[in-house]
């Protein structure tokens, strides 16, 4: 979860092909995760990085707009038959990319095209992300080397006065190490009386 993510908090992006791999995004301000701008107890000992409240927005833009983070790792491993699940602390929705590609199910967020200002369909159980959102993100999706990850989060109304983003990635595989065993009787003592 404290990964540390590229962000971008001022822009209008929905056109730029950020989520692609070779997009650059070395003039963003970087920050470890949790990233948000939130007054919940329960997740400011979560925040490692401090985002601006979304009610303000920069100039160009409209209250609620979209926040987008990127961040890469590398993978030493073929994923393949392996399953990766994701813990991601959300606030209100968001759109998932793995190297360039959309994973489905968007949360909270409906299908078809998205824009800066495209609104959230609800907010996290209880209304803030006091805890994570798991969804499973096909294997086939990584690659043996490095991975880019991005998100765009967004918000549920207008005058929503938090957001926050931090992932978790785990990789789960099921493996048999010994053959099945069959029981065999192959001795009857009987004891009869």
């Amino acid at each position: 979860l404290n990964q540390v993510w590229r962000y971008n908090q001022t822009n209008n992006l929905e056109a730029a092909g950020w989520p692609a791999t070779n997009f650059n995004d070395s003039a963003w301000p970087a920050g470890p995760g949790l990233l948000a701008f939130e007054n919940n107890n329960a997740i400011n000992a979560l925040i490692h990085t401090t985002l601006t409240d979304p009610r303000i927005p920069p100039p160009g833009l409209t209250p609620g707009h979209a926040y987008y983070f990127r961040t890469s790792f590398a993978l030493t491993n073929n994923l393949a038959g392996f399953t990766v699940t994701a813990s991601a602390y959300i606030d209100d929705g968001a759109v998932v990319y793995v190297n360039g590609n959309e994973v489905f199910p968007r949360i909270r967020l409906t299908s078809g095209a998205i824009t800066n200002a495209t609104l959230a369909t609800g907010t996290p159980s209880g209304g803030d992300a006091t805890t994570p959102d798991t969804f499973v993100i096909p294997a086939t999706m990584f690659v043996p080397g490095t991975n880019v990850i991005a998100v765009e989060v967004h918000q549920s109304a207008t005058n929503s006065s938090d957001i926050v983003w931090g992932m978790a990635l785990t990789a789960s595989t099921q493996l048999q190490n010994c053959e099945p065993a069959t029981v065999v009787l192959n001795e009857i003592f009987a004891r009869n009386q």
